[in-house]
């Protein structure tokens, strides 16, 4: 029943079988969870119990990498794990494959730590802090970008997420707190220009507008000489960061949703940002990652534009999901809803991409955009004290 439940979060549009199965899959798991009686007569496992309980608290779609990989660890038993038959047998389990993986994890680990501590730097420098934007909440979003783009060679796409998912939060406040975020989007457009000995012209505006006008020029900066190089060189990045952003930022002050008539970003949006963000910070990452021209070249067909129209609804939905949820009772119904709509857009978007395996360059952005949308499922149905014990288990405890 474990597995069948397990192969039924991998269901397709159409697949009504295995929905049935899914349902009472976890139905039957969930009774005996309650019931204490979580247990395979056939196999002495280290924690069988905890196995269920992630897979149904965690379905493939909330189930990001690096967090899957930490509770493994602990429920991997290695050459402890016995299958019962005519006799005992030892399972395929190694002990020395799970040093290593112990290992592996903890040396990734620390990079994340080094990371984290870079970036806890990043925002004091920057002053960002004015913004009532604390450093719990740039944990959260940096954990999330981590337990998604984990591996050591993807350092720059992983901060790039990480801080572009910051500064879009703060700057979506400003832009509609008042007039000022007009000012704002001009002076970026126009303030960007170089005097002969490299020094951007400055036009001065309130504190507030410096500090961020001069945060989002200085991350550019940076990310177009750390980006992974093109043939044009770092101001040919720099130039598609710069037009990225100009793009988002038109779009943003062009909204009349309710999330911006509030004039405020509730709490959650770092992790569950609207379908505009998402495509920027898609946008980046395959810039940051050498892979723009293989991104342009996806958005420009029927199928790429297709999926990404898709997967940026889904974020929209879940976004507006995590406001609904400030009042679960009044929005219940909306609510649930709201989750039919999520659920049938994830099979859809999971389809395309395991049958777009072979697509090359053009399944690589898709797989970017399906770790953000699976960012934001996580980031939007995982109750807050859970994803902090995640945070700590991921980014801060080695595992021993």
């Amino acid at each position: 029943m474990y597995n069948l439940n397990r192969a039924s979060q991998l269901r397709f549009p159409g697949e009504d079988v295995l929905q049935r199965a899914g349902r009472l899959s976890y139905e039957f798991l969930r009774e005996r969870e309650a019931q204490g009686m979580i247990r395979d007569k056939w196999i002495i496992a280290k924690d069988l119990p905890g196995e269920v309980k992630y897979t149904l608290d965690f379905p493939w779609y909330a189930s990001l990498p690096r967090v899957e990989a930490r509770v493994y660890l602990d429920q991997y038993g290695g050459d402890n794990d016995v299958w019962i038959g005519k006799t005992l047998y030892r399972l395929v389990n190694n002990n020395t494959y799970l040093e290593l993986a112990k290992r592996d994890f903890n040396r990734c680990q620390v990079q994340h730590q080094l990371e984290w501590h870079g970036l806890q730097k990043w925002f004091t420098e920057n002053g960002l802090e004015t913004f009532e934007v604390t450093l719990r909440d740039v944990l959260r979003v940096y954990f999330l970008v981590a337990a998604c783009i984990f591996e050591p060679s993807r350092a720059t796409e992983r901060l790039a997420w990480a801080k572009v998912s910051v500064l879009a939060n703060i700057i979506t406040e400003y832009l509609h707190s008042d007039l000022l975020g007009n000012e704002m989007v001009e002076r970026f457009m126009h303030g960007g220009i170089y005097e002969g000995n490299g020094n951007i012209l400055w036009r001065k505006g309130d504190a507030k507008e410096d500090i961020l006008v001069g945060a989002l020029e200085q991350l550019i900066d940076l990310l177009a000489q750390e980006a992974l190089p093109v043939g044009e060189g770092p101001m040919y990045i720099s130039n598609l960061l710069r037009c990225a952003w100009i793009e988002w930022m038109m779009q943003q002050k062009n909204r009349q949703d309710d999330t911006c008539i509030l004039g405020v970003v509730q709490a959650g949006s770092c992790m569950v940002p609207d379908k505009q963000t998402c495509l920027l910070l898609v946008k980046i990452i395959e810039i940051c990652g050498g892979r723009s021209g293989e991104a342009s070249s996806m958005i420009n067909t029927m199928d790429g534009a297709w999926f990404i129209q898709l997967a940026s609804s889904i974020c929209d939905n879940l976004h507006h999901k995590m406001l609904l949820s400030e009042d679960t009772k009044r929005n219940e119904a909306t609510m649930s809803h709201m989750d039919e709509k999520i659920e049938a857009g994830m099979q859809e978007l999971t389809q395309n991409v395991l049958q777009a395996q072979g697509d090359g360059a053009s399944s690589e952005t898709k797989r970017t955009l399906l770790s953000v949308v699976r960012s934001c499922y996580y980031a939007a149905n995982c109750p807050p004290h859970v994803l902090d014990g995640h945070v700590s288990k991921v980014i801060f405890e080695h595992v021993f």
